[in-house]
């Protein structure tokens, strides 16, 4: 699936949301990833990229209105009251711009409450990479066909 993702996001740059809005759940608290839309590519390469593999074409209907990109910073695993964590955070912390380049395949291991997550593999795209003729980008290797893995030596020259 990785590999697959890696593909379609060859040509996209990095992408930049905002994080700092604090979002509460029963079981976590997460930061806001926003602009939404702007990590469209990912969901939709995501979603293609499982189709391709299981075959499985996935839940219909509008993909924004039940998906809200975020970075989760703590789970709960505990019945306990909201009020006092929301007095300590409050409702957002100081904004900051952070460039995502990747998406992870994991497996949970184990309860799904117990949060035992491996990362099997990872698509990225908007970085560097220096072996391969892709104009600077990190993407599929067109020597092995696969996603290039030789480490990153900076920015790649035009003309050398």
């Amino acid at each position: 699936m990785a590999v697959a993702a890696a593909r379609m996001l060859a040509d996209v740059p990095p992408i930049t949301v905002t994080i700092g809005r604090i979002l509460y759940h029963p079981e976590a608290i997460m930061l806001a990833a926003r602009p939404a839309d702007a990590l469209m590519p990912v969901l939709e390469a995501a979603t293609e990229a499982t189709r391709q593999v299981t075959g499985n074409p996935g839940r219909s209907g509008s993909k924004l209105a039940s998906w809200t990109p975020h970075v989760t910073i703590a789970y709960s695993t505990a019945r306990q009251p909201a009020s006092p964590i929301i007095n300590a955070l409050g409702m957002a912390l100081p904004e900051r711009e952070v460039k995502i380049t990747a998406v992870s395949l994991v497996s949970q291991r184990g309860a799904e409450r117990g949060w035992d997550w491996h990362e099997l593999s990872s698509a990225r795209w908007g970085t560097i990479c220096t072996c391969c003729p892709t104009g600077g980008r990190r993407s599929l290797s067109p020597a092995r066909g696969r996603l290039c893995r030789r480490p990153r030596a900076g920015p790649a020259r035009r003309g050398s």
